[in-house]
């Protein structure tokens, strides 16, 4: 029998389903994109800010106050990943829609 309370299970539960979750979100945008929808959206938007997402993960370590534990920052790292990805995925279809020049259709 678990000595866990009832929040802890819940909590527990949400960890694993975010982590299901960002899961797929990596393979969804990262590891196999769309071949059918402009490579624009996943060169400017979804790598750019999986870039800008290290890029700010790495200077906030860096920075006198950003002083991390090994577990908070990958956690951190964890929690922020897929935000920044789905966020490049949209800013990249709105440079498409803005910019359509060179786009296949």
């Amino acid at each position: 029998m678990s000595s866990a309370t009832p929040a802890t299970q819940k909590l527990v539960v949400l960890f694993a389903l975010y982590g299901v979750f960002t899961i797929w979100t990596m393979w969804k945008l990262w590891f196999r994109p769309d071949k059918k929808v402009d490579a624009r959206i996943y060169s400017v938007g979804v790598r750019g800010f999986a870039l800008l997402w290290i890029m700010s993960i790495v200077l906030f370590q860096l920075s006198p106050t950003g002083h991390l534990s090994f577990v908070t920052l990958i956690s951190l790292a964890l929690v922020t990943l897929p935000i920044c990805l789905w966020g490049g995925y949209f800013w990249g279809w709105a440079l498409v829609v803005i910019w359509p020049r060179g786009t296949r259709k």
